[in-house]
């Protein structure tokens, strides 16, 4: 695709992405401008396909959000540390000149949120991870059999990105969820 393209279609998604953000209540306005200038520098210093892997996490995250609250328990707006927290190490990777480091980054961050936010849906009582007795939902360190296949599930999107987006390597696609799910 054509450089200029990229770009319009950078800057058109960013905007639908900072209004749709406020419009939902998705992200406050630091929130927002912390995604942009991530979005901004995931195009400028390592190109529109890392651009869409911060877009990718960004949806998948939305998407698991929902699944796991019911109307009951709305989600409260993120802000800049959710931002800062989730997307800011992978933009050191990328500073770097690292992508394995980015989509890893991107992986952990994206397996966490399946698992916290999915698994919170689990029937069953979760378990400390260090001593394997009975825990409170969303205690941390509990882990449900759920929140673990829900983590699997946001590091292989993440893993599919890598693969499909810049490297067909089935080798490190299975490391990128390892590491997503470690």
């Amino acid at each position: 695709m054509d450089f200029t393209l990229q770009l319009l279609g950078t800057i058109a998604i960013l905007l639908i992405f900072s209004l749709g953000s406020y419009a939902k209540k998705l992200l406050d306005i630091w929130g927002i401008l912390a995604a942009d200038i991530f979005g901004a520098l995931a195009f400028s210093i390592a190109g529109f396909r890392s651009f869409i892997a911060l877009l990718l996490l960004y949806i998948s995250a939305v998407i698991a959000t929902k699944i796991g609250r019911t109307e009951r328990q709305k989600h409260e707006t993120r802000t800049i540390a959710n931002i800062v927290g989730n997307g800011g190490p992978g933009i050191i990777f990328m500073l770097l000149g690292s992508p394995a480091g980015f989509f890893g980054a991107l992986s952990a961050a994206l397996a966490d949120t399946f698992s916290s936010e999915i698994g919170m849906t689990s029937k069953s009582k979760p378990v400390m991870i260090t001593t394997l007795q009975p825990a409170e939902k969303g205690a941390d360190g509990a882990v449900s059999l759920r929140g673990l296949g829900a983590s699997v599930v946001g590091a292989a999107i993440i893993a599919l990105a890598y693969y499909t987006l810049v490297s067909p390597s089935k080798k490190m696609a299975l490391l990128l969820v390892l590491t997503g799910v470690y």
